[in-house]
Parts: structure tokens; C-alpha cells; sequence
């Protein structure tokens, strides 16, 4: 039990949402900076953007729990396992949405 890091995790997010709602209302007043903003969020390239840095991230991710569970193979079974876990469960995540989003789309 590490009462220190809860509390500190609950402070950071707590300092965090308070910001995002700083920031929010700083661009509702503003028209300038909420049309910036909208442009920004609508913007044909940075959503392309964003799509291809989640599709980039999720190999990587695949990747890295691919050699993890090589490498771990060699030093512990516990963690071998828990990869594994891990990797079945990003695998059916991905299935899921991919599932929903032939439906949508």
C-alpha cells in the first residue's frame, strides 16, 4: 500500500481536469481562439494524422509485446504469461472495434 502515490495520482488528475477546464472556457470566450480551434480539430490532416499515429502505435505495441514475450520466454514464466494476457486482450479489443466499425461504416 502506497498512500503517498494514490494521493498524488488523485491531485495530478484533480490539477489536470481543472486545466482542461481553464482552457476550455478560455476558447468558449474568445471567438478567434474557438475558430482556430474548430479548424484545427476538422482539419482533414491532422485527422489523417491522428489516425495513422494510433494505426503506428498499435504495431509498435504488437511488436514490443511480441519480442517481450520472446525475451521473456528465457527469464520468467509469470511474465511470459502475462503478456500473453496482455496480447490476447489487445487482439480482442482490435477485433471488437473492427467488428463495430463494419457495421458503421
Amino acid at each position: 500500500f502506497m498512500p503517498g502515490f494514490y494521493s498524488g495520482t488523485g491531485f495530478g488528475l484533480a490539477a489536470a481536469g481543472v486545466i482542461s477546464i481553464m482552457r476550455n472556457l478560455k476558447y468558449l470566450r474568445n471567438p478567434e481562439l474557438k475558430e482556430k480551434r474548430r479548424i484545427y480539430e476538422t482539419d482533414e490532416r491532422n485527422r489523417m494524422l491522428g489516425l495513422r499515429s494510433w494505426a503506428y502505435a498499435g504495431y509498435a505495441m504488437l511488436f514490443i509485446l511480441y519480442i517481450g514475450i520472446l525475451v521473456s520466454g528465457f527469464i520468467s514464466i509469470i511474465i511470459l504469461k502475462t503478456l500473453l494476457v496482455i496480447l490476447a486482450v489487445y487482439v480482442l479489443v482490435l477485433f471488437i472495434f473492427r467488428m463495430i466499425l463494419q457495421k458503421t461504416m
